[in-house]
């Protein structure tokens, strides 16, 4: 669990929480990005088996910052799939495949920003 970002590519960046869910051990992905300049927020949740997960991605639009925040006017609309791979300590490695074709696919190499206090490596 942590905070993941590419040294060649500060601004935007991974945060991976390791969580136990669904009876088995999986990863909340949240990917901080932009697109033409605005903010895009790409969340999942998926099993991780031995390091890696495949995670389909949702991106998320619309609502209004509290006390004015509904949440029937958030709008999340299916994006593609981050495959993370734990590859080290403190190293990961993403591939994406997005369905929208503005975003096609990549892959990153990524090295660890943060953990959780009390955890030298997960």
């Amino acid at each position: 669990s942590g905070s993941y970002y590419n040294l060649d590519q500060p601004g935007h960046g991974f945060v991976a929480q390791v969580v136990e869910a669904n009876g088995q051990t999986e990863v909340v992905l949240a990917w901080y990005v932009y697109r033409d300049g605005q903010q895009l927020w790409l969340f999942g949740q998926a099993p991780l088996v031995e390091g890696v997960a495949t995670v389909p991605m949702l991106s998320y639009r619309g609502a209004q910052f509290p006390p004015d925040f509904a949440a029937a006017t958030v709008a999340a609309s299916p994006w593609g799939t981050v495959t993370i791979n734990f590859s080290a300590n403190d190293a990961a490695q993403v591939q994406w495949q997005s369905e929208l074709p503005a975003f096609g696919s990549g892959a990153l190499e990524l090295i660890r920003l943060t953990r959780l206090v009390g955890h030298s490596c997960s």
